[in-house]
């Protein structure tokens, strides 16, 4: 059986609705559920982390609410080993946005950067770009292998 979410001084109304049953029931009321919202605007992720004692890639990424990939990236790593007193880049760079360059920051890069998608490829996103190569965006990303994590960011050569 259930029974509603009532106010305590209707509590005698609804023994009698119950047990009662040639008085017609009242129509329940609504219960509403809802979580409270918090945004934490005031809380800056910091753009270096350093590694502790004790502490995985993993564990990093989780803190920070980011991707392990993006940790390897940013900081032209190979492997998913951290050492401890290493400073690590936990925040994308601000003037690399994802998918398109900046006019004013542009010009002295010779890339862009791109957010992968689920589904994308290294031949795929190579295809997007006029003169970029599986090859190129390997090195450029210091990637040994052709896996992609949708989230990451990557860069890419400029035709």
């Amino acid at each position: 059986m259930v029974i509603p979410q009532i106010d305590k001084t209707k509590y005698a109304a609804l023994y009698e609705a119950l047990n009662n049953s040639n008085m017609a029931a009242p129509a329940p009321q609504p219960v509403i559920y809802a979580a409270a919202y918090h945004e934490n605007k005031s809380e800056k992720t910091p753009a270096y982390h350093k590694v502790r004692r004790g502490e995985t890639l993993s564990d990093i990424a989780d803190t920070y609410g980011i991707e392990v990939q993006d940790i390897k990236v940013w900081n032209h790593l190979h492997s998913n080993k951290a050492v401890v007193g290493q400073r690590l880049k936990v925040k994308e760079p601000t003037d690399e946005p994802a998918e398109k360059p900046s006019a004013s920051k542009s010009s002295h890069r010779n890339y862009t950067t791109y957010k992968v998608k689920s589904g994308d490829t290294l031949s795929s996103i190579a295809a997007k770009f006029d003169g970029a190569s599986v090859e190129s965006i390997k090195s450029l990303n210091g990637l040994k292998k052709n896996r992609l994590q949708p989230g990451m960011t990557i860069k890419i050569n400029k035709g």
